[in-house]
């Protein structure tokens, strides 16, 4: 069972990747203008962490402002900034591929629904990707990724095993990333 997670593991990269692929200028320049148009709003920028680089775009939200403990309903002062985010990349370029990882603490998803952090992970990424839906993007441009307690942001478990609930925090989380869009299927 364990090869199987770590052959859906490599494939969902694989695909994060393909969807991360800088191959148009256009592209560039509209990364270039969100990331621009973002850094003019204080209060995303205090609640976030914005990385542009030619290609890709990347917003992470600081430590348990998006998600409470074991849910993966939205915070509504979050709500707000993600969608203040998702406005400003429609108006610039709604063609861009959106990419949602959703991630979770170890220690996290005890009493969530199965007892499963892949489970409330996926349901965390589910979510965002919900709003982006709501705000007309094409559903083909979008994809959501659960990494569970595999990939945490943070690393919160300490030598001996026991977690740091300050660093577990900041594994609440979604990262997003923008790209390009797949080439339309006829």
């Amino acid at each position: 069972a364990n090869s199987d997670l770590s052959i859906i593991s490599i494939k969902a990269e694989k695909l994060a990747k393909a969807f991360r692929k800088d191959t148009s200028k256009t592209s560039t320049e509209s990364l270039e203008r969100i990331t621009e148009e973002i850094s003019m709003h204080p209060e995303i920028m205090k609640k976030t962490k914005i990385s542009y680089k030619p290609g890709e775009l990347q917003v992470v939200f600081h430590s348990s402002i998006m998600f409470d403990k074991e849910n993966y309903k939205i915070k509504d002062d979050t709500q707000f900034l993600l969608d203040g985010i998702i406005d400003i990349i429609k108006i610039i370029d709604d063609k861009l591929q959106i990419v949602v990882e959703g991630h979770t603490d170890k220690g996290e998803a005890a009493s969530y629904h199965d007892g499963s952090t892949w489970t409330l992970s996926s349901a965390r990424a589910s979510e965002v990707i919900e709003r982006f839906e709501y705000f007309g993007f094409d559903p083909k441009q979008l994809i959501s990724i659960g990494y569970g307690a595999s990939r945490p942001l943070v690393e919160s478990i300490s030598k001996n095993g026991s977690i740091n609930s300050m660093k577990a925090i900041q594994n609440r989380s979604c990262l997003l990333y923008t790209s390009d869009a797949a080439d339309e299927e006829d």
